[in-house]
């Protein structure tokens, strides 16, 4: 890619990264697409400029490409590929699986050339630029209530549809600046002003926007963190995370494979509590999450395609577990989950490719961690992979892959955490 070329492509990327939270989803169809505007163009055009460099030898080094976390990457996008074509609606699932191509491609291939050759603080420039004056909007429409949950579900809209999009973004972009601020304390001495006051800021904006899986994923992040800096092992954190999600998956077993309180149906969609939880929310997660297993039980291997299950999990739904949030018609969100939306939609393969992903991706991360000499560089490293833990547990009470607002931050902490530790590499002490 010649010099002109690529400064033209980083201007680019670094627009589509301010446009992700700035950008509009507009209707563009009698049959309900959806478009993120201006974000999705800027991402085409992106995605183009990358693979003609592609096709003359120009874009990124070939070992980033062979990275493990990269392999996971290709894998996930190849398989939804492959259950695209034999999926119960092919043109949902077409639009579903060219929405990732190209976010992969632009965030997480585009990802690898930008963050090989930009300064950390330009990306999160760029990012931040987008969001800050999102927050402000949100600021400004949620003070006159006070902040109370019942008016912070959509405050965020037009940009951010719920608070869980924006819950998420926030705790992303809290963790990155943890790391960032932690280096500049390792390099200087001090924590920069304006870094200092966007990190602590972060937290009172994260209770305001009230979201529950926001917190686990902002806990997450810092579990990560102080583990590595009490000096815990990639083991140990691996055993730790491997032991959370099988709790998780444990009780769920343990839900499901239960009884509970039938439900009195009420007019129109859906039913009245109670449920094993006083929360219709959460009972809500459980009815969708129930759905999807059975699901994946018609159709174990290859799922019904991806971007169905909310046309198809109406008719998994039992009586006694639907809330006053269910539909009668399943056609009120999705699974609230990715772990169990990769379940139903793509099959077993597709609930282990992305369990595979986040492994990987957290391991990569801590490995840069441990591999950096600099005090400065590691600080950044492990903010980058405390981001891609809180995107984890983000992922199990929310399906993010397919979200415009959250998916290409996913797929650039990816990318960040592949350069860092190949940079990281050639400066490992070895005695570490």
């Amino acid at each position: 890619m010649t010099s002109g070329l690529f400064r033209s492509f980083v201007t680019l990327w670094l627009v589509a990264l301010a446009s992700v939270p700035l950008s509009l989803r507009w209707t563009v169809s009698s049959g309900g697409t959806v478009m993120a505007v201006p974000l999705e163009s800027l991402v085409a055009a992106c995605a183009m400029v990358l693979v003609v460099a592609w096709a003359f030898g120009r874009g990124p080094e070939f070992s980033l490409l062979l990275h493990p976390v990269s392999l996971a990457v290709f894998a996930g996008l190849a398989w939804t590929l492959v259950t695209t074509m034999i999926s119960i609606d092919p043109l949902v699932s077409m639009k579903y699986a060219l929405a990732r191509t190209a976010y992969v491609v632009t965030f997480f291939v585009g990802g690898l050339l930008i963050m090989s050759r930009l300064r950390t603080r330009g990306v999160v420039a760029a990012g931040l630029a987008g969001f800050l004056p999102v927050v402000a909007w949100t600021v400004w429409r949620h003070a006159p209530t006070g902040f109370i949950h019942e008016t912070s579900i959509e405050v965020g809209a037009p940009f951010y549809p719920n608070h869980l999009e924006y819950g998420a973004t926030l705790a992303f972009w809290m963790l990155v600046l943890v790391g960032l601020a932690m280096a500049d304390r390792a390099k200087k001495g001090r924590i920069g002003g304006a870094v200092g006051i966007l990190t602590l800021g972060f937290l009172p904006l994260l209770w305001a926007a009230h979201s529950r899986s926001a917190w686990l994923a902002l806990i997450a992040g810092f579990a990560v963190i102080v583990l590595q800096r009490i000096g815990v092992g990639l083991r140990g954190v691996m055993i730790a995370g491997t032991l959370v999600l099988v709790a998780f998956f444990g009780l769920f077993a343990v839900y499901f494979t239960g009884e509970w309180p039938d439900t009195e149906a009420v007019a129109g969609e859906g039913v009245q509590e109670p449920g094993p939880f006083e929360d219709p929310s959460i009972n809500e997660r459980l009815n969708r999450w129930s759905c999807a297993v059975r699901m994946a039980k018609e159709r174990p291997l290859v799922g019904f395609g991806p971007g169905t299950y909310e046309e198809s999990y109406g008719l998994f739904q039992l009586h006694g577990e639907m809330t006053s949030h269910s539909s009668l018609r399943g056609d009120r969100g999705d699974a609230h989950s990715e772990f169990f939306s990769c379940l139903a939609e793509q099959g077993v393969v597709g609930l282990m490719l992305v369990a595979v992903l986040f492994g990987v991706a957290v391991a990569s991360g801590l490995r840069a961690v441990d591999g950096c000499r600099d005090e400065s560089q590691r600080w950044k490293a492990l903010g980058w992979t405390s981001a891609v833990a809180s995107l984890v547990v983000g992922n199990l009470f929310n399906a993010f892959f397919e979200v415009d607002r959250v998916a290409p931050l996913l797929w650039l902490a990816c990318a960040a955490v592949v350069v860092m530790e190949r940079n990281c590499a050639t400066t490992r002490p070895e005695n570490r």
